[in-house]
């Protein structure tokens, strides 16, 4: 089931989320990619088990998460003064400021959202911004490679009062069609 907003909050969203990337800097998307690699080759190269890897991508996720929250609050005030006063007012709300706005704001992609109960939804990324030139080896096909998102996405949401459990469920790393992250109040 897709979120069933008003078209004119999904629409004011998608203009608000591409606004604040036409007015954020940009970096190679390339560098990027490739030096997020780079953190996890470090991470994988200490012998951990790929359990340890992916919570340590989800804890240094969840620590951007609660920086970023304060640059999108922020930048979503300046830019549309009536959408920053309550872009994340309750849970529901949530789901579109991160798939329109968010996720634009810092990774030039936006994502769909499909609803998962009454306290639930799935973003679900057509591309995966940091899955270019990845191929993970077969002993690490457990690992949640992308899992770094999924910590930033609970970083903003706790930093502004709601706990939530964020997890990967599909990723193109994993040979999915898409990178699907389920996010769940508690």
């Amino acid at each position: 089931v897709l979120l069933s907003n008003t078209m004119s909050k999904s629409s004011s969203s998608t203009r608000l989320g591409d606004l604040a990337w036409s007015k954020s800097p940009k970096t190679s998307s390339s560098l990027f990619t490739l030096t997020y690699g780079v953190l996890v080759n470090h991470l994988c190269t200490s012998s951990s088990p790929s359990s340890e890897v992916s919570a340590s991508l989800l804890k240094i996720g969840h620590n951007i998460g609660t920086r970023l929250i304060d640059d999108y609050i922020s930048k979503t005030s300046l830019l549309n003064p009536s959408f920053g006063r309550s872009p994340c007012a309750s849970f529901p709300s949530t789901a579109e400021s991160i798939a329109k706005v968010g996720l634009k704001m810092f990774l030039g992609v936006t994502a769909d959202v499909r609803v998962d109960g009454d306290k639930g939804y799935s973003l679900v990324l057509s591309q995966n911004p940091l899955a270019d030139f990845v191929e993970l080896p077969d002993e690490r096909e457990d690992l949640k490679y992308s899992n770094v998102l999924a910590g930033c996405i609970k970083g903003c949401l706790e930093s502004v009062g709601f706990e939530v459990e964020v997890e990967v469920v599909k990723d193109t790393v994993w040979g999915d069609e898409c990178l699907e992250i389920k996010v769940e109040g508690k």
